[in-house]
């Protein structure tokens, strides 16, 4: 079949193997490392940060996700300084800028796009996206839009929310 990435042994019908959710490398079942992965806000700055060239896995029904142990190690390293940036920074410090906004915009270096899930509160998808700018370090977020969308439940119709932005570094 292949061979593992960590270890160099052959993988067959006796070695299971497991691929990389980051990397795509395939790692047997002794080497492999799995993981829970995050749900909310949190998983939606990890895709933005941690996650990059990973595959998304926030369709994926299974809680958990493989790693090779070097991606694991990796990745560990994005969560703590995303801990860290939250928990310097917090949501309630946050600043967002309209995208119609004339102003004075603050200096920065980096522009990281954000876009949050649907909520059927508007006041819910802003907290959402102050949460994953303050997780990945931004201060502000400028050009931030909202777009409005009407489903349906039965014969009953609601709005939802969700907000765009660049965050800024």
């Amino acid at each position: 079949m292949g061979i593992c990435k960590v270890c160099h042994q052959s993988l067959g019908f006796f070695k299971r193997e497991h691929k990389c959710c980051f990397c795509g490398g395939i790692v047997c079942h002794d080497c492999v490392v799995k993981f829970h992965l995050e749900h909310g806000a949190k998983a939606t700055a990890f895709e933005y940060s941690a996650h990059e060239g990973a595959k998304t896995y926030m369709g994926w029904s299974n809680p958990y996700a493989y790693a090779c142990p070097n991606c694991y190690k990796n990745y560990e390293k994005k969560v703590q300084t995303m801990i860290q940036n939250e928990g310097m920074i917090g949501k309630e410090n946050v600043r967002l800028y309209s995208d119609r906004y004339l102003g004075r915009l603050p200096k920065y270096s980096q522009e990281i796009f954000i876009q949050t899930e649907y909520h059927r509160d508007r006041s819910e998808a802003e907290n959402e996206m102050k949460l994953i700018a303050a997780h990945l370090g931004c201060r502000n977020v400028i050009k931030v839009r909202y777009n409005k969308d009407i489903r349906e439940d039965g014969n009953y119709k609601y709005s939802v929310f969700q907000y765009q932005g660049n965050g800024i570094k």
